[in-house]
């Protein structure tokens, strides 16, 4: 038996129970105890993977078994975590048709990097403890500033990376709406030995799949830009939202969607300069020309 298999068996226990036992390696792979000390002495110097150099495995007397310390617990979540990442890019980016990846596949995402202009960072601790909760179906105390109550009990159902920014989707304690938390801003997160109560899973598919600034309390309005240039041959092949409408009109392209918040569409338009025209509804037309005005009139006072 490889000692790679081994030695990854090892770390599924430490990820999916915190604790393995030497009779548990032993009866698994048929070896005697002295080799899987050896293979406990390999994780703590040179650690197969990459950015683990080692790991501080303990023995706990008092479980009896072998343990992390709560730094390489998170630091081993979240290298999972970005494995996670990685094969959900490689079936969200139609790299792969397979939802469970075969080794094939793994290999071949060798070839593949995945990169951003810009990321959020957070708290490896905290992902760890949320990401726990979630698998043991556990309700959260989340400590988020922006609240007027900071301290509240969340049931975190899902992670869904925007935009290379992770947000968890969850309600509130006693609330069906899923709100939406930017993991980045919690400042301290505790897991609670109560079970999360949702279960309509349908609405969190629905919002899943039209995440970002298409999902509201407020309900949906339709939007329509004009887009010419560069612009339109790119948002073209773009797929904004589910539900959007597009057609070529003489050398415009018009764009169509549902959308709760104009606060990251303005920012998406913008981007576009000169390229794109909002067309409705007149509110948000209106509200794109004051926002325009006022980035030209800032300019002009500098050129003064």
């Amino acid at each position: 038996m490889a000692q790679s298999e081994r030695l990854f068996f090892i770390i599924d226990r430490l990820l999916e129970d915190g604790i393995f036992t030497k009779r548990q390696v032993a009866e698994r792979f048929e070896i005697s105890e002295k080799q899987i000390q050896r293979d406990i002495e390999f994780l703590r110097e040179r650690c197969p993977i990459q950015g683990l150099s080692n790991l501080n495995i303990t023995f706990d007397r008092n479980r009896h078994g072998y343990v992390l310390n709560e730094d390489d617990r998170a630091r081993l979540d979240s290298w999972r975590f970005n494995q996670v990442l990685v094969h959900a890019i490689s079936v969200e980016k139609n790299l792969s048709d397979e939802k469970i990846l075969s080794d094939s596949v793994r290999q071949d995402l060798e070839f593949v990097r995945y990169k951003s202009y810009a990321y959020e960072s957070f708290d490896s601790r905290i992902f760890s403890v949320l990401f726990g909760a979630m698998k043991r179906h556990h309700r959260i105390l989340l400590h988020y500033p922006s609240w007027q109550k900071p301290c509240r009990v969340i049931e975190p159902l899902r992670l869904i990376n925007y935009g290379e920014i992770w947000y968890l989707l969850g309600p509130e304690k006693g609330d069906d709406f899923i709100f939406t938390y930017s993991v980045s801003r919690i400042e301290k997160i505790e897991e609670l030995d109560e079970e999360i109560t949702f279960t309509d899973y349908e609405k969190l598919e629905r919002m899943s799949d039209s995440y970002g600034i298409w999902y509201s309390k407020k309900g949906n309005k339709d939007y329509t830009i004009r887009f010419t240039g560069w612009a339109k041959d790119n948002v073209m092949r773009q797929i904004w939202q589910k539900d959007q409408k597009g057609e070529v009109v003489d050398d415009a392209y018009i764009l169509t969607l549902p959308c709760s918040s104009d606060v990251e569409l303005m920012g998406r338009i913008l981007f576009y300069g000169e390229c794109a025209e909002p067309m409705a509804p007149p509110e948000f037309v209106e509200k794109y020309r004051k926002r325009v005005r006022a980035m030209a009139r800032r300019y002009e006072a500098e050129e003064e």
